[in-house]
This record gives C-alpha cells, structure tokens and sequence, in this order.
C-alpha cells in the first residue's frame, strides 16, 4: 500500500484526531501566556457544557496540565450528550479526578450538585447534521437553562461561546467586523438558525447582567484551525487538510474568494480564559486572527505545506462577475487592548503545526 493510501485508510478510520495527545509544547505555551488568569481559577470549580468537543477539548487540556504544573486544583463537571463516547477516546481525560462527566441534554440536564463558581457554555450542535428548529432550540434553550443553572449554584461568572456567524454577511461595510457592527442576519432563512440561536443567546445573558443577576461575558468566535479539528464536514480548513494528506488534489467547493482568518487553538485558550476571568459583563468580545486570507490561498498553503511546496489545488465552484468575497474577518482590537492578548501563532504556523501533528500521528500508527 503507497504512502497516501495509507494516509487514507487512518483518514477514513479517524478522520478528526481527536483521540491523539495533544502536544505538550502547546500546553505549556497556553499556561504560560495564561498564568496570571489560571492563578484567578485556582481552586475554581467550573461547569462546562459543550466540554467534549474541539474547544471544549483544548479547554480541558489545558486545565488538566496548569492543575499539574501549578498545582491550581481546578476542578470541572462536564455535560456530555454522549460522555460514554467521549470516555472511549479520551480515557486521560475521563479518568482524570478532577474532571466528572454527566450524560445530558443541555435544555433538561439533571443538575449536579454544590457550587459553582465559574461557567463555560459552549454547548451548540453545530458540527453535525440536524434540524434547523432543534439547532435553534439547543442554541436558545439550551442557554436559558444553563444562564439559570449558574444563578441558581452562585456561579460568579458565566462565559458563553458565541460566534462571528451573529454578524451575518459585512462585505460591503467592514474587511474587518467590530462588536459594534449591526447584525445583518437573514431571518426569512431557515440556514440562519445558528446565527439567530447564537444571538438570542448572547440577548439573555445580557438581559441578566443588565438586572444584577448573572455576570455573563461572551466570546464571538471565528475561524479556527489546530489539532483536533474535524477533517471533514463544514470546516473547510480540516477538509483541505484532509484532501493534501491523501495524496489528493486540494478541493474548493466554492470560487475560492471567499475571505477568512483562522486562530490556533494556543491563542484561542488564553483569549478565552482572559475573557472568563476578567470579560466586563454584558460585553461580547471578538476572538479571532486578523489575518485575512481568501479561500483560495489557504488552500494553496496548504497544500504546499503538506507536499513540500507542491501546490495541487482543484476549484470547482464559478465565480459571478462583479460579485464582493464573502467576508468573516474580526476587528480584535477590544480584547487585545482590554486584555493584553495576542496572537502569537501566524496562519503559516498555524498550518504547519496542524499539518504535523497529523502527520506525525499517523507515521506513528504506519510505524507500529
């Protein structure tokens, strides 16, 4: 069997990564840059829903090495749809005692017992398939249960993972969007039902703020790309890397001109703990790279990473004469200046660390 057909067959068999370690270099990276808002966390007991997916993930990594290294005892019960599944993958994260995984729908969870002092929603099905009036149902539902929960066990700050999806489309008015761009989400289409739900999210814990009752942040995320990212469905970044590691021409569904910035997860964790621990209430923050790159290019990129500087790059989709690239860039200029946060890892770096982290994964099963 050649060398991509290989690649191919551990693609197809698991295709997101996510039950290899993540890197240890990473790690430490994180918890240095977070140091001063890990050491707010300490002794802190955190519920978090939404804890199994990709920044889920990175999120319990990440407490789990700073509870090592600086013996900060932060603790967490995590809601799971399917923790039995999560526990079969990552077993170093099921098995670790200060982590407690409960089965649960986020809009009827059973609630665990005792305090709590901080919140992480983060729970959306957006990664998979399902109905629109569900996705808006777990989105808006899912948060006034949880906006109640924390009030109820005297959380005493909540942070609610939104999305730049609640900016609609900007092309005309922004190449970078800031907080206080209107909304221009379409409410005739039923395939606004994240953006709408994510809105609607972000209204309720705000309308609690405004009242006294909840101290409620929220992180308007964009486009990522890391270890652990799905390398296939609607991640356009994962399904690119996917396509090179196989040996593959890249595949652009679209025309390519669309424009887009992704963050490592590295930055991703330290921006969202900074917002956590020190968000004003009531305030959304953007949490993104500002690097602009159209699809076409990252394409490209990564490519050219994955072969050694072979570009193999297919377009299939047709440019409409005169038409504006669809645009999702953040202006970050709130959080960086309110909280000293950067990026630190560039897009080339970005791919480049992904591309081998997956590549070392599977030499390591070809070699085994």
């Amino acid at each position: 069997m050649n060398g991509s057909r290989r690649y191919s067959t551990l693609l197809d068999e698991k295709s997101s990564g996510k039950h290899w370690p993540l890197l240890p270099s990473d790690l430490l990276e994180i918890v240095t840059a977070a140091n001063r808002d890990l050491e707010s966390l300490r002794n802190a007991r955190i519920f978090i829903t939404g804890g199994t997916g990709y920044i889920g993930r990175w999120i319990l990594e990440t407490i789990r090495y700073a509870n090592t290294k600086l013996e900060l005892g932060v603790s967490a019960v995590v809601l799971s749809r399917e923790p039995e599944a999560f526990r079969q993958i990552h077993p170093e994260l099921a098995q670790c005692p200060n982590f407690e995984f409960v089965k649960g729908d986020v809009r009827t969870f059973r609630e665990p017992g005792g305090e709590f002092s901080h919140v992480i929603h983060g729970a959306t099905d957006v990664a998979t398939s399902c109905d629109p009036l569900d996705l808006f149902s777990v989105t808006l539902n899912g948060t006034a249960r949880v906006l109640e929960f924390a009030r109820m066990h005297s959380a005493s700050r909540t942070l609610i993972l939104s999305s730049g999806a609640v900016y609609g489309a900007y092309a005309d008015t922004y190449l970078r969007v800031p907080e206080s761009h209107r909304s221009t989400v379409n409410i005739s289409s039923v395939n606004s039902a994240y953006a709408l739900g994510k809105i609607a999210s972000e209204w309720l814990g705000y309308a609690l703020a405004d009242r006294g009752a909840a101290h409620c942040s929220s992180a308007r995320i964009f486009a990522q790309v890391g270890p652990g990212l799905a390398l296939s469905g609607h991640y356009a970044a994962g399904n690119f890397i996917r396509d090179a590691l196989q040996g593959r021409s890249v595949v652009i569904q679209g025309d390519g001109t669309a424009v887009r910035s992704y963050m490592y997860p590295t930055d991703l964790v330290v921006w969202l703990l900074a917002i956590l621990v020190r968000g004003r209430s009531g305030q959304a923050y953007n949490v993104g790279s500002e690097e602009a790159v159209s699809i076409r290019q990252l394409a490209e990129t990564v490519s050219a990473t994955a072969t050694s500087g072979r570009s193999d790059v297919e377009v299939r989709g047709l440019h409409r004469s005169g038409a504006a690239p669809e645009v999702y860039v953040p202006d970050t200029s709130l959080a960086r200046t309110e909280f000293g946060v950067a990026v630190t890892v560039p897009l080339s770096e970005s791919l480049g660390r992904t591309i081998r982290w997956y590549s070392q994964q599977f030499e390591g099963r070809l070699t085994s």
